[in-house]
């Protein structure tokens, strides 16, 4: 899975395909088995190349689109909510020095 800029979903598409053929051919004679890769990218403002449906079909499971965007856009949100929440953690951790501190004078 990639999240490129928008711009870049067909092209980053393209190349998972192309990056990955060779393993896909090496694990398909050494297991006998049949390998396909199956690209998943997803646009950092959600954004989907065309056909992207038909890769997600192929898939075991209830993917959708939609579910796999919704996750791509509230993803670096949660990442700056928790980094919020550290630095206020941080922030109370020196205040309780300070007060320990001024309390040890």
């Amino acid at each position: 899975m990639t999240i490129p800029i928008d711009i870049n979903v067909s092209v980053k598409t393209y190349q998972k395909l192309s990056k990955y053929k060779d393993l896909e051919i090496e694990i398909g004679k050494m297991w006998n088995l049949k390998t396909k890769t199956i690209p998943v990218v997803i646009g950092a403002l959600g954004m989907v190349a065309k056909g992207a449906d038909c890769y997600l079909a192929q898939i075991p499971g209830n993917s959708k689109i939609a579910e796999i965007q919704k996750l791509v856009l509230m993803e670096p949100a949660h990442i700056l909510q928790e980094e919020e929440e550290e630095e206020e953690e941080e922030e109370e951790e020196e205040e309780e020095e300070e007060e320990e501190e001024e309390e040890v004078q």
